[in-house]
């Protein structure tokens, strides 16, 4: 069993309680980092303006309160091994379906494949 390091699971603690309870459920399984929750109006114009998100604040999941986004990793971080992106996001999308819990794994967008994003479905 893994765990989140203190500043992943403060992270974490910014989003909705559905993202939370599947994030705290995989975490038992793989070793995952939380790279992002909430972005504030500097960090969401940041990411846009650095091409890390396509919407300008307060337009993306991750600026709601709580976040309906969440940008999470596989642990070690390499950005570069899609192939274990791609194992961590099926997983993720499995464990959800289990719950009950209805997301979006931005891995399967075509025209922005975001590989660490994960959202609320709807609303």
């Amino acid at each position: 069993m893994y765990i989140y390091s203190p500043k992943s699971q403060d992270k974490l603690n910014t989003c909705h309680v559905d993202l939370i309870r599947l994030f705290n459920e995989a975490i038992k399984y793989r070793d995952i980092k939380i790279i992002c929750g909430r972005r504030g109006k500097d960090k969401q114009d940041k990411a846009f303006k650095t091409g890390y998100s396509t919407l300008k604040y307060p337009h993306s999941k991750h600026n709601r309160m709580p976040s309906h986004a969440v940008d999470a990793t596989p642990h070690p971080l390499n950005w570069e091994d899609i192939l274990a992106f791609e194992r961590l996001g099926n997983f993720i999308l499995g464990l959800a379906a289990g719950m009950d819990i209805k997301i979006v794994w931005g891995g399967t967008w075509e025209n922005f494949p975001d590989f660490a994003h994960y959202e609320i479905k709807g609303g």
